[in-house]
């Protein structure tokens, strides 16, 4: 099996960024998510990739050639007092033509990786829609980071 080439993004990744975070966000939008793939909500979220490729804060933004994206680290607007160093799981996305080949997986290991080189030892991810304490009860997932093998997507519950 070709070995996947993980490389971390620099800021002249910005419109690769847009582009697959657009993408992404067209497909969760698709599925009825609320988060809408617009203009508005990808300058936030390259504010977001800003601040980790510029080390502003601390973070990963991870890329596998044009297909495949992940973005992960501090900055959650919640408080879930669940570990000493909590990193938020903003996204990971694979294009369709290139899932089943592993590069998911690829971009996973590497951001454990380095998160845990940072310092973070939880992973959060949950809803964007519903910033209620009851719909975090109900959709957010706290793994330790070492032991996170996959990422929770968003909305997803153990009920």
């Amino acid at each position: 099996m070709k070995k996947i080439r993980v490389r971390n993004a620099t800021i002249r990744d910005a419109g690769l960024f847009k582009k697959l975070w657009r993408d992404m966000l067209i497909s969760q939008e698709e599925n009825g998510h609320v988060f809408k793939a617009n203009e508005k909500n990808l300058e936030i979220y390259l504010g977001v990739f800003e601040a980790y490729v510029n080390k502003d804060s601390e973070g990963v933004v991870l890329l596998v050639a044009d297909t495949g994206i992940l973005m992960w680290g501090e900055g959650s607007p919640f408080d879930f007092n669940v570990g000493d160093k909590v990193v938020t799981g903003w996204g990971r996305y694979v294009a369709p033509e290139a899932r089943g080949k592993g590069i998911s997986d690829a971009l996973i290991v590497e951001a454990k990786r380095q998160l845990t080189e940072m310092g973070f030892d939880t992973l959060v991810g949950g809803t964007l829609g519903d910033h209620s304490l009851d719909a975090l009860k109900r959709t957010c997932k706290v793994i330790s980071l070492p032991e996170a093998s996959c990422y929770f997507s968003l909305g997803e519950t153990d009920e």
